[in-house]
């Protein structure tokens, strides 16, 4: 089933059209939200306008002409997308030297060239360094589209020559409401509080061996904090896919935060701890997160924050 276009979208869909029909689209775009969040739907339909040689009255793509047809097959030769190679997570400065390299060339088939970095937070500094030079001078009729789950990432140099487009999570109502119209069978209401209203999150969510995941994982911390398992055999188990592990184990101290704090969105007992508990655990989890993108071993950083968290517990319970 083809999903509608997300209501939540609207308004950056909006805010792109008036910057083409007045000219003043730039050279870069920054679309940045949170992961869930449908930023590449978005995308996909800019890509679609700017590709089309005939758009609709109501400016849309036409889905007919040359551009559609190339665009939708992906083989539009004015159409660059720079993601992460297969054996590394980062977008490297050699691939966005060789970007630099081809968007000079005239466009084979129009005026303009669009340039996708997805995701242009994975760029590291000499990549991001080696765009700049094309940020500030770019190459005629050429548009790059930074696509970011955490722009924070990137250099504020990279940032400030880009035109901004934020999308923002809906409500959860607005999010079930717009899933259930392409099919997906929503989970148990504690496992889609973890969502926060992220229908990406959600849809994940509603598999049933995420469901699973995301039920163990909070088997796991309470088991923790009860002193019931080990800070080592945990590690063991989600060290597979311990950043997997560690977003669902984030998404829980979250609602149970909240829960905390009176905004009940759970039904199942959180560890009787405080919010601060959760909240900072909250913290070094994310920063766990982000260590495990670099060299030191999965397994010996989750055991480190797993230990913190059953000590945290250990200490407001005494």
């Amino acid at each position: 089933m083809t999903a509608p276009f997300p209501p939540w979208l609207e308004g950056a869909w909006s805010d792109f059209l008036a910057t083409v029909r007045e000219g003043r689209l730039g050279h870069a775009l920054l679309v940045a939200g949170e992961a869930g969040v449908s930023k590449r739907m978005l995308v996909d339909r800019m890509l679609a306008r700017l590709m089309c040689e005939s758009p609709t009255a109501d400016d849309d793509h036409c889905g007919r002409c040359r551009g559609c047809h190339w665009r939708a097959a992906g083989t539009h030769p004015d159409v660059f997308r720079i993601g992460p190679e297969d054996d590394s997570d980062s977008i490297k400065v050699d691939q966005v030297r060789d970007l630099i390299g081809r968007v000079q060339l005239t466009a084979q088939a129009g005026s303009i060239r669009v340039v996708i970095l997805d995701p242009a937070d994975a760029m590291n500094a000499s990549a991001q360094n080696a765009l700049l030079k094309t940020l500030e001078e770019p190459a005629s009729g050429v548009h790059i589209i930074l696509v970011a789950d955490v722009p924070s990432r990137l250099l504020a140099t990279v940032r400030s020559r880009c035109r901004s487009l934020p999308v923002h999570a809906p409500g959860s109502d607005v999010a079930r409401e717009w899933l259930s119209l392409t099919g997906v069978a929503m989970p148990a209401d504690d496992i889609a509080a973890l969502a926060a209203g992220h229908p990406g999150a959600l849809a994940m969510l509603a598999e049933e061996k995420r469901s699973r995941r995301a039920q163990a994982v909070a088997d796991d911390l309470r088991g923790l904090a009860d002193g019931d398992e080990s800070a080592l055999a945990v590690a063991r188990r989600w060290g597979e896919d311990g950043s997997g592990h560690v977003d669902d184990a984030i998404a829980w101290l979250r609602v149970w935060a909240w829960d905390a704090n009176r905004v009940r969105l759970v039904h199942a007992a959180a560890p009787a701890v405080s919010s601060v508990v959760f909240t900072d655990a909250c913290l070094q989890a994310i920063r766990t997160r982000d260590r495990l993108r670099g060299p030191l071993k999965t397994q010996w950083l989750l055991h480190e924050w797993l230990a913190a968290w059953q000590s945290a517990t250990r200490a407001a319970r005494a």
